[in-house]
């Protein structure tokens, strides 16, 4: 089974995107949710309870991981965030995650720091998803 997070953040945009995202890839998806820092039960969207602050991106995205990793999710091979504005190729994907073993360490993305320098973070992101 494939797991499909979806992660939003900035509102404005998202509401211009989500559309694209459920007239294009969404119906490839076996499991989407949609993350905001708002509820919206219209698109529906999951409030993480995270602000949009320099240091949210880092937060948004534990947050996902720790909800991923919950008991309330069902146990599925990968994990997929992606933004809102990304447009993905689902079955591409797949083909490409039969090459790795999910039951081994596996983080296919760009590398982000977040203040380094400071003891900030280390963590993978991209506008183009990571798994």
């Amino acid at each position: 089974m494939f797991e499909l997070k979806f992660c939003s953040f900035a509102f404005f945009l998202f509401l211009l995107t989500v559309p694209v995202v459920k007239s294009t890839w969404e119906k490839d998806a076996a499991h989407l949710e949609y993350y905001s820092d708002v509820t919206d039960a219209s698109i529906p969207t999951i409030k993480l309870g995270v602000p949009n602050t320099e240091k949210g991106h880092c937060g948004k995205t534990f947050a996902i991981l720790r909800r991923f990793l919950s008991e309330a999710m069902p146990k599925v091979d990968w994990l997929l965030i992606v933004d809102d504005d990304t447009l993905i190729s689902l079955p591409r994907l797949r083909r490409l995650l039969r090459c790795y073993d999910p039951k081994e360490a596996v983080s296919l993305g760009e590398r982000y720091g977040y203040g380094l320098m400071q003891n900030g973070y280390s963590y993978a992101t991209g506008g183009g998803g990571y798994v």
